[in-house]
Formats: structure tokens, C-alpha cells, sequence
């Protein structure tokens, strides 16, 4: 357990009010837990009703989020390999690392390592997510950066002001461009990207891989 300290001045006086850090491990969150500065929580679990919200200078490690559970992870927060199960949800304004998803994750800060398996992830605004794979019929609606994304069976919507970047998309993955700008794709055998708004370019069409553009021109490069 870690001490923080806080002066304040009384009457001339200098006084120390010590704080402490608290570390929890193996909880079963049934209740809303608040972790604020320096305060972190591992291999624990959110049920139903169930709430977690880390605060700047928060940690998180394995989280389980079960149906009907929420998890706030606030800016400069950070949260590592946490599972959102169907029914449970998060929201990201910190850092998120390493999340799996059955559930739902809502993003207006930024994520790496993501794996979305049959759940949805929602990118806002200025949001970024980084380095992630769409499986099991996993969701991914972007009006924010997607870059480095793997759509392996699952579909990638690029919405009004998003971005997508050096994307991949494999045997029955899709990606639907409806706005914003969609670069540098590689679209496999048994890959489809369909184009009805936005910009496309630096496309590159594998053996196989079916580029449906609607009544916009795909700027594209075969391979």
C-alpha cells in the first residue's frame, strides 16, 4: 500500500494529511468502486448492477465486466486486458490496452490490441483505436481513426468525419464506407469493402477480394 501526501496551511502551519493508495485484487464489484490517483484494481470482476470508474492516475488489470456491468475509464486513466462480456459495457476516455469484446466498448480517448469478438466498439471524434481485429461477427463504427485494422469475419463501418488507415480485410470480413476517408486497404480473398459515401484510396484488390463502390469511384491499385 502506497501513501500519498497533501499540505495545506493553517494558521501559519504547515500540516501533512496523509492519503493512501488503495490496491484491490480479486474483488467482486456488485457496488460502484471509484479509484482515483495512484489507486489500482486487478483480476476482479463487475457484475449486474455493478459499477467501476477510474479517475486520472488510475489502474486496471484483467477486469471482468459481466452482462449489466459498466466500467468508466476516464482520462489519463488505464485499463489492461479487461473483458467486456454480452450485456457489459465500457467507456474509454483514458487508455485501454488489450480488451476483448463481447460485449460493448464506447471510445473518446484512445485503444490498442483490441480483439472484438461478436461485440461492438464505437470510436467518437478525436478517439483512435489502434491494432484492431474484428472476429465472430464483431461491429466497429468509426466517426474517429481506426488504423491497423484486421476484419476477419466481423464489419467495419467508416462514418461521417472518420478515418481508416491500413486496414486488412479478410475471408468474410467487410468494411462499409458511408463518409469520412478510408486509406491504404488491402482487401483479401472472400473480402468485400463497400463504398457509398466518403473517399477511397490506395486500394490494393487481392485474388478474390470484391470492391463494391456504388455510385463513387474507388481510386484503387490491383495487386
Amino acid at each position: 500500500m502506497k501513501l500519498k501526501f497533501f499540505g495545506f496551511i493553517s494558521s501559519a502551519l504547515y500540516y501533512h494529511t496523509a492519503v493512501f493508495a488503495a490496491d484491490y485484487n480479486r474483488n467482486i464489484i456488485d457496488y460502484h468502486q471509484i479509484l482515483t490517483n495512484g489507486d489500482s484494481v486487478t483480476n476482479s470482476t463487475v457484475v449486474s448492477s455493478g459499477r467501476l470508474t477510474l479517475y486520472s492516475g488510475a489502474k486496471s488489470n484483467g477486469i471482468n465486466i459481466e452482462s449489466d456491468g459498466i466500467m468508466e475509464v476516464n482520462k489519463n486513466a488505464t485499463d489492461k486486458s479487461s473483458i467486456i462480456h454480452t450485456g457489459g459495457i465500457q467507456y474509454v476516455d483514458g487508455f485501454s490496452l488489450n480488451t476483448t469484446i463481447y460485449g460493448e466498448q464506447k471510445i473518446s480517448g484512445s485503444v490498442e490490441g483490441t480483439l472484438i469478438k461478436g461485440g461492438y466498439q464505437s470510436v467518437y471524434g478525436s478517439a483512435q483505436a489502434i491494432n484492431t481485429t474484428l472476429s465472430n461477427g464483431g461491429v466497429q463504427y468509426v466517426a474517429g481513426i481506426a488504423k491497423d485494422t484486421i476484419i476477419e469475419s466481423g464489419q467495419q463501418y467508416i462514418q461521417s468525419g472518420g478515418k481508416g488507415s491500413d486496414t486488412t480485410i479478410n475471408n468474410g470480413g467487410i468494411q462499409n464506407v458511408e463518409g469520412g476517408s478510408v486509406t491504404n486497404t488491402t482487401i483479401n480473398d472472400g473480402g468485400t469493402q463497400n463504398v457509398t459515401g466518403g473517399s477511397v484510396t490506395n486500394t490494393i484488390i487481392n485474388d478474390g477480394g470484391t470492391p463494391e463502390c456504388g455510385w463513387r469511384y474507388c481510386y484503387r491499385h490491383d495487386h
